[in-house]
Order: C-alpha cells, then sequence, then structure tokens
C-alpha cells in the first residue's frame, strides 16, 4: 500500500494519539476505570466515544475532532476579546489564535490539547461575564478533560479580581466551592496520580532552557526545523509591541495575569512533581494572544506589525503542514496484512504498540487480535493502563511471528531457523 500526499493531518498517529482511539473505543465504564489507573480524566475519550461512532476512526476523522475545538476556541476568543476589548482588537486576536502555529500544530493530533483550550476559554469567559452557573459547568467541564485546567483557574481568579474588583467575592467564593464539590469525585484519583507522577514519569524538572523554549513553542510551534530567520523576525515584532506596553491599564494586565500565573506555577509545582509541559499548558496561548494583539493596535506601526506577525504565522503553518513528523509506523506495519497467515504478532516495547494496534485493526481486526507486548517492554507512564494482560507475553513465541522493535522495524523471524524472512523498513 503507498500513502500519497503525506501531511500533518494525514500521516500516522503516533502512540499518544492511537492511545485516545483505542481507549475512546471501550465502552464509558471501561473509559473511567482505565483513566483511573492513567494520568488524565475521561472526559475527551467519551466525545471522542461519540465522534468515532458517527465519522469513523481514520486518522483524518479522529484528528478533525481537534481541529473543531480550535475554530471554536477562534471564535470564543473573539467573543471574549469583543468583551474586554473591542471588536477591533477581537477581530485581530481571533486571526492570531487561529493562524498560530502552536494551536495549529496540536489541533492536528487526536489528542485533549485544543479541547481542553477551549473550556478553558469559555470558563472565562463566563468568569468576567459573571454568569457563575456556566463558569462552574465549563470549568468543571475543563477538569474532567485534563488536570491542568486547575492551573488555568487559578490565573483565571486573580485576573478576574484585577478586572471586576473584590465586590463579588461571595459569588467567586460560592462557584469555586462549587467546583471543589464537583471534582471531588475525580480528586482522589488526582491525588493518586500525582504519586504515580512523582515515582516516575518521563517529564523532567524545567531548566532555564526548557521554560525559555515552551514560551518560543506558544508563538512558533514545535521548534525543531524551526528557520531561525522566523525566531528572530517573532522576536523583533514583539519587542516592538511589548515597546507599548508602558502604562498598561487594568484590562490588558489581567489577561497578562492569567497567562502568567499558570506558567509560573506549574515551573514551581515541577520542581516537587515533574509536570510541566508546553502542550499541557495550551490554554495560555489565547490570553497572550489578547494581550499581543491590545499591543499591536497601540503601535504606530500595527499595519506592518500585524502584516508581518501573520506572515510569519502562515509561513510556519505550511512548514508544519507539509512536513509531517510522525514516524511512519503505517507504512512499516501495512505489509503484515498483505501476508499474514495467522502468526503470532509481537512487539519489543510499548512505545509503538498501541499505533501497531490500531493499524492492525484497521487493515483487518484479526490481526490485531494476534498482536502481543513484550511484559519487559510494558512502561506505566506510556499507557500502560490499556494493556490487558492477555496482551502480554514473558518471551517471544516459538515458531514463526512478526516483530516489531522499538524503533517500529517489522521483520518477519523464524524461530527454529533463526534467520529474518521478511524485513520491511
Amino acid at each position: 500500500m503507498v500513502f500519497d500526499a503525506l501531511n500533518i493531518l494525514t500521516q500516522s498517529l503516533w502512540r499518544d494519539e492511537a492511545f485516545s482511539v483505542l481507549l475512546s473505543l471501550k465502552n464509558f465504564g471501561e473509559i473511567v476505570s482505565i483513566t483511573t489507573k492513567d494520568f488524565s480524566p475521561p472526559l475527551y475519550y467519551f466525545l471522542l466515544h461519540l465522534w468515532i461512532k458517527i465519522f469513523g476512526l481514520g486518522e483524518v476523522a479522529v484528528r478533525s475532532f481537534s481541529v473543531l475545538f480550535l475554530i471554536l476556541t477562534a471564535i470564543n476568543t473573539y467573543i471574549l476579546t469583543k468583551k474586554i476589548f473591542s471588536k477591533k482588537v477581537g477581530l485581530l486576536a481571533f486571526g492570531l489564535v487561529l493562524l498560530n502555529p502552536f494551536l495549529f500544530y496540536y489541533s492536528f493530533e487526536a489528542r485533549f490539547y485544543t479541547m481542553l483550550c477551549f473550556l478553558a476559554t469559555l470558563s472565562f469567559y463566563f468568569l468576567v461575564t459573571e454568569r457563575w452557573p456556566l463558569f462552574v459547568a465549563f470549568s468543571l467541564l475543563g477538569l474532567y478533560t485534563h488536570n491542568f485546567m486547575v492551573f488555568s483557574l487559578a490565573g483565571a481568579v486573580p485576573a478576574y479580581l484585577l478586572l471586576k474588583g473584590p465586590e463579588k467575592k461571595r459569588q467567586l467564593l460560592l462557584s469555586l466551592g462549587a467546583i471543589v464539590c464537583g471534582f471531588l469525585p475525580w480528586i482522589t484519583v488526582l491525588f493518586s496520580q500525582t504519586k504515580s507522577v512523582a515515582s516516575s514519569f518521563w517529564i523532567q524538572r524545567p531548566g532555564v532552557d526548557d521554560i525559555l523554549r515552551a514560551a518560543a513553542q506558544f508563538m512558533l510551534g514545535p521548534l525543531e526545523n524551526c528557520p531561525r530567520h522566523l525566531i528572530f523576525a517573532t522576536l523583533a515584532i514583539l519587542l516592538f509591541a511589548l515597546s507599548r506596553a508602558r502604562g498598561l491599564k487594568k484590562n490588558p494586565t489581567a489577561l497578562l495575569v492569567w497567562a502568567s500565573v499558570p506558567f509560573l506555577l506549574s515551573t514551581l509545582v515541577s520542581y516537587f512533581v515533574p509536570v510541566f509541559l508546553a502542550r499541557y499548558l495550551i490554554f495560555v496561548v489565547v490570553p497572550l494572544t489578547i494581550f499581543l494583539a491590545s499591543l499591536l493596535l497601540r503601535s504606530r506601526l500595527r499595519l506592518l506589525l500585524i502584516f508581518g506577525l501573520l506572515s510569519i504565522f502562515l509561513i510556519r503553518d505550511f512548514q508544519l503542514w507539509q512536513n509531517p513528523d510522525k514516524f511512519p509506523i503505517r507504512e512499516n506495519v501495512a505489509g503484515i496484512s498483505q501476508i499474514w497467515s495467522g502468526e503470532p504478532i509481537v512487539c519489543e516495547s510499548i512505545l509503538n504498540f498501541f499505533e501497531v494496534k490500531y493499524y492492525l485493526l484497521r487493515a483487518n481486526p484479526a490481526t490485531a487480535e494476534k498482536l502481543q507486548l513484550l511484559s519487559s517492554g510494558k512502561l506505566t507512564f506510556a499507557g500502560g493502563a490499556l494493556v490487558e494482560e492477555e496482551d502480554m507475553i514473558d518471551n517471544p513465541p516459538q515458531g514463526s511471528y512478526f516483530w516489531i522493535d522499538v524503533d517500529g522495524k517489522v521483520s518477519y523471524e523464524l524461530t527454529a531457523g533463526g534467520g529474518v524472512m521478511f524485513e520491511r523498513r
């Protein structure tokens, strides 16, 4: 099978995306049970489960769910910005959010990132407009999507107080109390997940380089293969914009608070429990963008700066679209279904187990049933909660079998002869 015209939308799913799809194929009870042993709440998987029932489980279908939330986030950004600033600032913020390379990149992943961004933005909007029941509802939806919604709320509350003053303190406290009560069923799970992260997890404590790199990603997306001239041009535009930041009124300052508190707080927490990861903080892009839009429109060079920034975003988005960066596991696995005649299929590591299972399931469900994982290759932090006991074996089977190594290379092994009869790279 040959896959032509690969792009960011049609490239192979990677491990986390395949994990999302396979978990979403479970029933709701199984999803809850598995997510309690994993590291995030279940809401995204509930909704993706329904989405797959309607649109199927192809790469374009499951990734389109995330694209939808990017569009909704951009619309909500316009509504929020128009409320706090003006229609003009709102239109600019809408365009910058829709084209932001960081949001663009993660809107083509079958993961919860853009959904979290949308819910955090909508929660803040209902907080600012003091529609307390809706603020509570969408804050809880965000919390049941990802634990980092806690950091968004930690920034949203002081931002609201800066915007509105302490007069509505009673309603705010009651709403926060309602959010805590609504999240109580998951809080014990959250503590358990936090202990697991603290004991063994792949995220490291952030250094200065990690923090600066994350800040740059919020504007340009993943920095791998990002041309230096785009980085320097973006930095120049930001410096010009920040030159207009003197004497800021409370509105833009409040947006800066909403963005900076989650960033700083998650960094601080990571020195005790490593959790800092730029993509988990995806929601800070919205207040940063609104803040930037308000500054750009104050500059005498606003037309030049806006045109320059939008051009950089478009160039970077085109680069990201045209240069898929996921490992082509689909192409590697495609040959198995063509010559498979009932042999076991063994993954050396969980690091490619889920995407192999996803593509076998799509090509031929019978092959997926024969897929097994070496027990030595199971890692809890890489989605181990989704691996069932019957999926694992301690040693490769006797006789012939397909073997997928940790690098994703596929071979056909014949134990008796000790040779490789089939190999696809």
